[in-house]
């Protein structure tokens, strides 16, 4: 449904297209030259007079105009932002040499407002990589010993990333640490497909202290699998699940630091942006514009992201 108007889309270049068909007739253009593209919303129309809302490919800068980004996971999931295109910041020029300042080197020194768009930025992508990977269960990795050192954590998990790469070449996961209260630190890793959990807890202890076979007293850690069965896992809510877990110890990581890491190639969404003219509230509008093409019921987003200008965020998935 949504490449019949991505087609449409892609072959407009301006704001303010002619149709051969009267806009509030429902009727769609002959041609896809037409540089705007109209869409019908069934039995629930979202224009105040009955007629649709004009979709563009460009921004206009004639009124107020929403610009639209959907994003397309497959399987019936989708995720959407709109936001005020007159609201939305420009990007910046390049700085010369001269003009650019000295980078932070921790993250408790960068303004607070630039930290938390680039923690939401992350955790944006970190979500999109589990939906695209069909994510459907979860595996955390722990440890005996206290581990508080980042860095040796980390080591610690290259080495279970080696040793799996080797029995399983295409492993595809994304990994998010905690730091417990505790003081150590775990990880939380996404999957898309069962693995042996033998296997996987041999891996994980050898990659510890190099002894596989180490267990009882003598065991550096150990592995907890979920089931998609009887969890009802799904790739949104582990998608969810491991968004509440990035930023807890941002502030005293170095600038720059992952907030999180993938293993294996997980693809990009498709990704469809439009631009529209609402005439009323504009939440209802494009919420219904939305439905009528992804023809999915689209709930309101789970997190609404730190923002110095109009956006809203809804999110389509099935089993949710």
């Amino acid at each position: 449904m949504v490449q019949k108007y991505a087609s449409t889309l892609q072959a407009g270049a301006g704001a303010r297209g002619t149709s051969d068909t009267d806009p509030a007739s429902g009727g769609a253009p002959s041609s896809l030259e037409s540089r705007t593209r109209y869409v019908q919303v069934g039995q629930n129309p979202v224009d105040s007079d009955g007629s649709v809302i004009p979709i563009s490919t460009e921004p206009s800068d004639d009124g107020i105009q929403w610009g639209v980004s959907l994003y397309d996971f497959g399987q019936g999931e989708y995720e959407a932002i709109a936001y005020r295109v007159d609201e939305k910041p420009r990007k910046k020029k390049k700085k010369s040499d001269s003009d650019k300042k000295e980078k932070p080197k921790n993250r408790s020194d960068i303004d607070e407002m630039h930290r938390l768009r680039s923690a939401y930025r992350a955790k944006k992508e970190m979500r999109h990589k589990v939906m695209m990977m069909g994510a459907d269960r979860m595996l955390t990795l722990t440890t005996r010993e206290n581990i508080s050192d980042r860095d040796k954590f980390l080591k610690c998990l290259d080495r279970f990333r080696r040793r799996c790469a080797r029995q399983w070449p295409n492993f595809q996961t994304v990994i998010v640490l905690e730091l417990q209260e505790r003081g150590a630190y775990h990880a939380h890793l996404a999957l898309n497909k069962f693995y042996n959990v033998n296997l996987l807890r041999y891996f994980w202890r050898e990659a510890i202290c190099g002894d596989g076979n180490a267990s009882g007293n003598d065991s550096p850690g150990n592995i907890d699998m979920t089931s998609p069965v009887k969890g009802n896992y799904n790739r949104s809510k582990i998608a969810r699940y491991l968004s509440k877990y990035m930023g807890k110890e941002e502030l005293d990581l170095p600038a720059g630091s992952k907030r999180y890491m993938t293993w294996g190639k997980i693809p990009a969404p498709k990704k469809h942006v439009f631009y529209v003219s609402p005439t009323f509230d504009p939440f209802y509008q494009i919420k219904k514009l939305l439905e009528s093409i992804t023809q999915k019921r689209m709930r309101k987003f789970f997190e609404l992201p730190p923002s110095v200008f109009s956006e809203i965020y809804w999110f389509s998935s099935v089993g949710n």
